[in-house]
């Protein structure tokens, strides 16, 4: 199988500055916990928020690859990824 090959040096960058990001994040809440514990949980609900929509950044920047690579298939897989994601989300809650 031979193909095109799919520059994800921008990809793993971006991978690596979410990491760090979310990583930091986490850490000024476990920090600010033993302060106070009812706003250290309404800041790391937010840091749930962003780790969703780092994940949904990273598979469209994967996606837009896939069209570059003219990967057509890969392309679509990504789509339905997406589809299911956010499904999954507004599912849980319209519950």
């Amino acid at each position: 199988m031979t193909g095109r090959r799919i520059p994800t040096g921008g990809l793993i960058r971006l991978h690596q500055i979410l990491w760090y990001t979310i990583f930091v994040f986490f850490l000024a809440v476990c920090a600010l916990y033993p302060f106070d514990s009812d706003l250290s949980a309404r800041i790391a609900f937010w840091g749930v928020i962003l780790i969703v929509a780092g994940t949904v950044v990273r598979i469209v920047v994967l996606s837009e690859l896939f069209r570059r690579a003219r990967r057509p298939g890969l392309w679509a897989l990504c789509g339905v990824l997406l589809v299911v994601l956010i499904g999954t989300i507004f599912l849980k809650y319209l519950d």
